[in-house]
């Protein structure tokens, strides 16, 4: 009989120290959430349509304005000061619509997609990549390989740019009835003229035009994630291979209020969304990651 009672002691100390671990390995994660960060000082920064996150420098991002704009990308840093403005040589902006960072060939880099055509009249839009500058650098001017680019379907409109971390590039398009197409140059070797190629669809569902739109994206770090956003709706992608994310089942995140969303990326922490929204001053809002 003691021995019974000493194994049942045994076991019931065992269960009540195991409960809790079993517990915690089963809770559920937590659900995201939106929180405005800040607004940036800069008051240059009007329509903020495309966002970065540093590579090269850490906890700094980079934007861009909208159609108008300079050819330029502003830098700004976790508070939300302005960390410098620079001037890419030779660029004639006509509608730049996005940006992205990433590390490619162990080397950091910035992209900066003129890919808007509202009109869908142009042959060709333009993705321009550049070495990210050095913040602290006295020299703010930057030099810039420019890739010419055609769609294989005649012209689109489109506002999100995203890199995998092997180079190739991505275009999705904008369309009001949500069937955006997904567009592919595989890692560009050098400057010069490419034709890209359609890789397959996204259907943004919504009620009204602005939640079909697509205003923005990114690929994570690692290459495992991608988010697309439209004007009020923020959709995050999972798939083993990048090329085919498009088929993946998104889930659904929370969106910032803001007054005219358009820019989406991923922080360097993988933790969490950054966005950016037009206005001035504008305002900066971050969205945790399930």
């Amino acid at each position: 009989m003691r021995l019974f009672i000493a194994v049942l002691a045994i076991a019931s100390a065992v269960w009540l120290i195991g409960k809790p671990w079993t517990e915690h390995q089963s809770a559920p994660k937590p659900t995201p959430k939106s929180k405005f960060l800040f607004s940036l000082a800069n008051e240059a920064i009007s329509e903020s349509s495309g966002v970065a996150a540093g590579i090269r420098n850490q906890d700094v991002y980079w934007t861009h304005n909208d159609s108008g704009g300079k050819a330029e990308v502003y830098a700004f840093n976790a508070q939300g000061e302005d960390v410098g403005t620079f001037t890419l040589d030779g660029v004639d902006a006509r509608d730049i619509e996005d940006m992205a960072s990433m590390r490619v060939d162990g080397v950091s880099y910035l992209y900066l997609g003129d890919i808007g055509d509202n009109l869908k009249n142009q042959k060709a839009v333009r993705v321009h990549r550049f070495l990210e500058p050095d913040v602290k650098a006295s020299n703010r001017r930057v030099q810039v390989e420019t890739y010419t680019v055609s769609y294989p379907d005649g012209s689109h409109n489109a506002e999100a740019l995203m890199v995998s971390p092997v180079g190739d590039i991505y275009i999705v398009t904008k369309d009001d009835a949500g069937n955006s197409g997904v567009y592919q140059l595989p890692k560009p070797n050098g400057p010069g003229k490419y034709t890209m190629r359609k890789m397959g669809s996204l259907k943004m569902e919504g009620g009204n035009v602005y939640s079909r739109q697509v205003t923005g994206g990114d690929v994570s770090m690692d290459g495992r994630k991608v988010v697309v956003r439209t004007y009020f709706s923020v959709q995050l992608y999972s798939a083993e291979r990048i090329e085919e994310f498009h088929n993946s089942k998104p889930v659904s995140l929370p969106v910032p209020f803001e007054r005219q969303g358009e820019a989406v990326c991923f922080d360097t922490r993988n933790d969490r969304l950054i966005t950016t929204s037009e206005g001035s001053p504008c305002r900066v809002s971050s969205i945790s990651l399930p």
